[in-house]
């Protein structure tokens, strides 16, 4: 925005970002405004100061989008930096497969929605199956969509998330940042994206200290 433009400015990462499809390919070709590619074009407009990032795993990825590696910091994010913290939680089940499902259809994105449900149908094996709703998505279409072929599980369209993944035996998603909850605490996990690629990215354990990290990257520009 024009009017931060004059401002010193530290950028966080949130989660996840998007998978670098046409999109991204669309805009870092023809110069179409970043917006376009969504997440996949974060720490492109190098409008900012410092990048703190979740891992050395992201730094690499965002240095070879082309990110300069001088500006990035890795100081871990908040959200994503005490996962062990959420094995202490009330959650009534154990044991479980979690389907936690993804609002792609929302974000105009492609989705095979029965397709999913039939994974985790297939990983689950017999297990108990939970499904946890994405909070953004159509939950009166998922429930019925999972009721015709699932109609044993459990539904949640609310709730702790961090401790629902805490206390299940594997995770079934798309293409979530709720995956890096999974990887910390060992879950087996089930993706779009290739295990390998997630252990690299895991962000950092540190105890929850993230956000003094940040705090300190901050300071060095207050003056």
């Amino acid at each position: 925005p024009k009017h931060l433009k004059r401002s010193k400015i530290v950028l966080v990462q949130e989660g996840m970002t998007d998978p670098e499809d046409w999109r991204y390919r669309l805009a870092r070709r023809t110069g179409l405004p970043r917006w376009i590619g969504n997440t996949s074009m974060t720490g492109l407009s190098h409008a900012y100061e410092a990048f703190c990032v979740a891992s050395e795993g992201y730094r690499d990825l965002f240095v070879r989008k082309g990110v300069s590696p001088e500006r990035i910091e890795v100081t871990g994010i908040p959200n994503f930096d005490d996962c062990a913290s959420f094995l202490r939680n009330d959650f009534p089940h154990h044991g479980y497969v979690l389907g936690a499902t993804s609002c792609l259809r929302e974000t105009w994105k492609p989705e095979d929605r029965d397709g999913f449900i039939r994974r985790c149908l297939e990983v689950a094996g017999g297990r108990e199956l939970l499904f946890k709703l994405h909070p953004n998505e159509n939950h009166a279409r998922a429930r019925r969509e999972i009721e015709r072929l699932a109609p044993r599980a459990l539904v949640y369209d609310s709730g702790n998330t961090n401790h629902m993944i805490a206390n299940c035996a594997a995770l079934v998603t798309r293409y979530s940042s709720v995956v890096h909850v999974a990887i910390a605490l060992g879950k087996e996990v089930h993706a779009d994206i290739d295990e390998l690629t997630l252990r690299r990215l895991v962000p950092i354990q540190n105890g929850g200290t993230s956000a003094r990290r940040i705090a300190d990257v901050c300071r060095r520009f207050l003056s």
